[in-house]
């Protein structure tokens, strides 16, 4: 039983390597998100931007 777990056990730390990865980035996501800082990558130059009302909802759309 020993023997096999220490076969595999390079395949364990590489999966909890990328799983902690992966759990840190949307952690992370999920934390900016409720802090309010959303992604957005118009760049505040929002008047060509379909999609300003996602990035800043109080705003809109300016006419």
């Amino acid at each position: 039983m020993w023997n096999a777990l220490l076969e595999s056990l390079p395949t364990i730390i590489g999966s909890v390597i990328v799983f902690g990865t992966v759990g840190a980035i949307l952690y992370n996501g999920y934390r900016n998100h409720k802090r309010g800082k959303h992604a957005c990558s118009c760049g505040g130059g929002c008047g060509s931007c379909a999609g300003c009302g996602l990035c800043h909802p109080a705003q809109g759309k300016k006419p």
